[in-house]
């Protein structure tokens, strides 16, 4: 058993001792959330981890890119486990696209790595895509190292968004690269 060191590290023990969580990455569910019950369950997780738990936004998270967003759901053991969307940079004009929101239910962070799964499929769809030349993304700064061993490079410097800290990233599409 690890050594707690503090109260709020025995409590996140605790949490994971407690929870059923799905262990095999083939019992992950992907998709693009289309029914009105897995959009709902798509923004549920959203506001989750950027309302309620990383408090960055006061009662929601919804933005303007959400009207032509693509909405991917992770579903695990019949429940919505984790979230991310993509979304052109200007509607009118799809070459370059943004991924962005991803977010990954606190009670799956310690199970097959939902939020890499996430981001390979936010990958894939974007790939399957004519009309998508650029996928970048806007990371908080503590998720770079992550999104690095998922083969997205830095583009530029850190910069403040949201009084968070964030790095512009991209990665090569494959359909491009070819």
């Amino acid at each position: 058993m690890p050594r707690l060191t503090s109260q709020s590290d025995a409590e996140r023990f605790q949490d994971v001792a407690e929870v059923q969580v799905a262990q095999n990455p083939a019992e992950i569910e992907l998709k693009v959330a289309d029914s009105p019950e897995e959009i709902a369950a798509y923004f549920d997780i959203r506001r989750q981890v950027f309302v309620e738990e990383q408090q960055i936004f006061e009662t929601t998270d919804v933005d303007v890119h959400d009207a032509v967003a693509i909405p991917i759901l992770a579903v695990a053991d019949g429940r919505a486990a984790g979230a991310v969307r993509c979304y052109p940079k200007r509607p009118n004009q799809a070459c370059v696209w943004f991924g962005g929101r991803l977010a990954v239910h606190r009670e799956h962070r310690t199970s097959c790595n939902i939020g890499a799964l996430l981001v390979r499929k936010a990958v894939e769809v974007m790939e399957g895509r004519g009309d998508v030349v650029r996928f970048l993304a806007t990371i908080q700064i503590q998720n770079v190292r992550f999104f690095k061993r998922l083969g997205w490079t830095c583009l530029g410097k850190p910069f403040m968004m949201n009084a968070r800290k964030h790095q512009m990233m991209e990665i090569p599409l494959r359909r491009i690269a070819q």
